[in-house]
């Protein structure tokens, strides 16, 4: 057998030729490598072609470009993938296309093939030049709304209804201190506005580092924090009244608090001692002579 190098017509790059038993006077395009995942054994749409057609479908990956395109001709095909087999290569790519594993498709006059979801599985190497082979379709741009057909569309659709408004998110406004007293009773929770206000007021309306974009939101919070931090006592009020600025001091009188029970206890049980102790001394303990006795 006699090897040769001409130009692929398509390809910029010098591809090799072969003169012999097998595809006389037919260019091979260039074979590269490519992966071949488990999932193959399994496709479903593969079980439904011959065995020699699935490994025609291997080889058509190894012949085609970076995009997955190729020309199409049979008996080219044949040649670089099935040289020495008895195989009808027209009826192998007539099973695949049926299959939707490849599109058949003609542009200016030639005929070429698509390897489906070639990119998604294929990883060509980043030297592999660009395919010089049309695309099979280009994306058809979708039609301006003035061309829509209202009688197969939703009508709800915010295209077919230009008079509906956007919703506007609403921008944060300072509230008056009688507002914030007034939605504070709506949600049960006695708060004084004006302490409210000249709190967040001394920050910038900030909560915390960020800009406050809800005041009923920090009137809720208020009282999520109250009822978690002063369930039970009897300043609930006091703490509505000044918030955060009163909670030190609450804490403060809450820890007095303890230290004198602690210390009422303690007294009660030194009191008990002597109690005891005095009801040894005043003779009801029984002499030493009485009890020899």
């Amino acid at each position: 057998m006699r090897n040769a190098t001409r130009k692929n017509p398509i390809s910029p790059e010098p591809v090799p030729s072969f003169t012999g038993s097998y595809g006389q006077g037919i260019l091979y395009p260039k074979m590269r490598a490519r992966n071949i995942k488990p999932g193959f054994f399994l496709n479903s749409k593969l079980s439904e072609v011959p065995a020699l057609t699935r490994i025609l479908f291997i080889g058509l990956w190894c012949l085609a470009d970076r995009r997955g395109r190729l020309e199409d001709d049979p008996k080219r095909i044949k040649g670089g993938v099935l040289p020495y087999d008895e195989y009808d290569t027209s009826l192998g790519l007539a099973q695949l296309h049926e299959q939707g594993l490849i599109e058949r498709y003609a542009k200016n006059g030639n005929h070429y093939i698509q390897i489906v979801k070639f990119e998604k599985h294929q990883y060509p190497h980043h030297r592999e030049p660009e395919s010089v082979i049309p695309a099979p379709h280009k994306p058809r741009a979708l039609p301006s709304p003035a061309h829509l057909n209202p009688d197969v569309l939703n009508p709800e659709s915010p295209i077919l209804n230009p008079e509906e408004k956007k919703i506007i998110k609403e921008k944060f406004s300072v509230p008056k201190p009688e507002e914030v007293t007034a939605y504070a009773k709506t949600i049960g929770f006695v708060l004084n506005g004006g302490a409210f206000c000249d709190h967040y007021e001394s920050n910038g309306w900030k909560v915390g580092r960020v800009p406050m974009t809800s005041w009923k939101a920090a009137v809720r919070t208020w009282k999520h924090k109250d009822r978690e931090d002063h369930r039970g006592t009897n300043v609930r009020q006091n703490v509505s009244v000044y918030g955060p600025i009163a909670r030190e001091a609450l804490r403060n009188r809450q820890a007095q608090g303890l230290r004198k029970v602690s210390e009422s206890a303690i007294g009660k049980v030194l009191d008990g001692l002597r109690n005891q102790s005095v009801d040894q001394t005043d003779g009801s303990t029984p002499e030493r002579g009485e009890s020899e006795r």
